[in-house]
């Protein structure tokens, strides 16, 4: 609360809205569908760090995906990883205050970063 002349004034802090958010998609089990879940991501508004982790069982698949990583982005492969095992090199590699996990054949709808972000701010988690 603070006193300006005579009167009080309540002041009320928001929170600040992260500015970054680090998607972590491994490509095992993707279905056929690996290019549209990364694709999905990368047409997000909201800044955001897509770290992709393969397993080197799909050397094509990967090259495809590296050629469509934006500056920033990245793709590693660990040979023979299990899928929680890339999980885990993904979050460790991750650099944003926030962290979504996903799948390979999971599609993002348009905004979707951008509702997991203002749902962190505004629930104030």
């Amino acid at each position: 609360m603070l006193h300006h002349g005579m009167r009080k004034m309540e002041v009320c802090t928001v929170p600040p809205i992260p500015r970054s958010l680090s998607i972590v998609l491994p490509l095992p089990d993707d279905r056929g569908y690996a290019e549209r879940a990364v694709s999905s991501w990368l047409q997000q508004p909201e800044p955001l760090e897509l770290i992709v982790v393969g397993n080197g069982s799909k050397p094509g698949l990967e090259d495809r995906i590296r050629r469509m990583l934006r500056p920033g982005d990245r793709l590693v492969v660990e040979n023979g990883a299990s899928e929680a095992e890339m999980y885990d090199r993904g979050t460790r590699l991750a650099s944003a205050e926030l962290l979504l996990l996903t799948e390979s054949h999971c599609i993002a709808a348009p905004h979707a970063a951008s509702a997991v972000v203002r749902f962190f701010a505004e629930s104030g988690a």
